[in-house]
């Protein structure tokens, strides 16, 4: 059994207390110890009161803040090419909406993706995905949606599962079919939302290829009915609902939360009071992504004070993708949540941790806790105020994933 002992701080993010799942109450624990048998946490709490067990090793966290693995809940990571030159069109004032319609933005990127080898795509995402496992983060939500065909957006799946298999990052793979209309479908809208909500749907169910299903429901790519005809496949298949919505106006897409059971929704910027008490009645997490608002240079942003108000879950992601947000580094994300985005410390946490695993439906990860997986990170910051304060250290000392000393 692995010890982990001298910790200064422990943020369980475990508190005891049902009605704390949208609060700020992190659980710490102060003077701290826990045991880890093999893959998960047996036990935690007051280094005094640890019960007498076989220690195999052990870990000295030096009187450190010790927190679980960090939890990005929205990425895009494989995909091929730059769009450096798109990035410096919106410096100089081109809207995202206007390169989009003159054939850039996403298209761009399923151009350059299409055209990489599988090699080519694994070797790109495995160096990112071993980047992203030394900076903290031990699960990474990875979409498809730089292939939009059926043999394209089906290999990308397969390469994810590939590198779910051999490396150390779990990814939890989505399906983003409906991430635009592809231009071999420009004139046909309706014939790629048939494929999409059926023969891709499909495939993956029965290949196991993907566990939730998103779409972008937005003005230039699926309307909110096309967005309805594929959550619903995706639903009756067993795959869980996921959706970008309303990013770059008010395009209803929120209303898509009245008849799915939608875990989790995307961008958000563009909201109403209607749309926020949806949202709280559902319980449906907001996925607050800083950098594609700074990438797009957008003056709107999502209402956070008032979502807060209203006790909406709030996970933090980078959205790391090669058009909006080519960023991979979810503590930055955290940090400019913080400095720009109207969260608290306590919360910014929580976001990248416990609510981050449930916008992703999860209930064995983001937490320290008794029979939770033992995913964890020992920092080298004496307290949560520092973790998120100094951002020129490397903060990230230890990274246990499953129960191995990873980093």
């Amino acid at each position: 059994m692995l010890l982990i002992n001298n910790i200064g701080c422990l943020a369980t993010m475990a508190p005891e207390a049902a009605d704390n799942k949208v609060g700020e109450d992190l659980a710490l624990v102060n003077n701290a110890a826990m045991l880890i048998d093999e893959q998960y946490i047996f036990w935690c709490g007051e280094e005094k009161n640890m019960p007498a067990q076989k220690i195999t090793h052990s870990i000295d966290a030096e009187q450190s803040l010790v927190i679980p693995g960090l939890i990005d809940c929205h990425s895009h990571l494989i995909f091929a090419g730059s769009r450096a030159d798109e990035f410096a069109c919106r410096m100089n004032g081109e809207s995202y909406s206007a390169i989009m319609a003159r054939g850039g933005g996403i298209n761009s990127s399923v151009e350059a993706t299409r055209r990489a080898s599988d090699e080519e795509l694994y070797n790109l995402a495995y160096a990112r995905a071993q980047k992203i496992l030394r900076q903290g983060v031990t699960t990474l939500e990875v979409k498809s949606g730089y292939g939009l065909s059926f043999e394209q957006e089906m290999r990308i799946l397969r390469l994810v599962k590939k590198l779910n298999a051999e490396q150390n990052l779990e990814l939890h793979p989505t399906f983003l079919g409906a991430h635009v209309i592809p231009g071999d479908y420009k004139n046909r809208p309706e014939e790629y939302v048939d494929l999409v909500a059926g023969p891709m749907l499909e495939k993956i169910a029965k290949e196991r290829l993907a566990l939730d299903c998103d779409v972008f429901c937005e003005k230039g790519a699926f309307s909110v009915k096309q967005a309805r005809k594929i959550l619903s496949a995706a639903q009756n298949l067993g795959l869980g609902l996921r959706a970008h919505v309303q990013q770059l106006g008010p395009s209803g897409g929120v209303s898509l939360l009245e008849e799915l059971p939608i875990k989790s929704i995307s961008h958000a910027d563009f909201l109403s009071t209607q749309d926020i008490n949806l949202i709280a009645h559902t319980h449906c997490v907001v996925e607050i992504l800083p950098f594609a608002n700074l990438f797009l240079r957008q003056n709107q942003s999502p209402p956070v004070q008032e979502l807060r108000k209203a006790c909406v879950a709030l996970a933090i992601a980078t959205d790391f993708n090669p058009g909006s947000a080519m960023c991979d580094d979810l503590m930055l994300a955290a940090r400019l949540a913080l400095t720009q985005g109207g969260f608290s410390i306590n919360l910014a946490l929580k976001a990248i941790t416990s609510t981050g695993a449930q916008a992703l439906g999860r209930s064995d990860i983001g937490k320290i806790k008794a029979g939770y997986k033992a995913d964890i990170i020992i920092t080298r910051a004496a307290s949560i105020n520092d973790f998120f304060y100094d951002w020129s250290r490397d903060l990230i000392r230890v990274v246990i994933k499953n129960g191995r000393i990873i980093v």
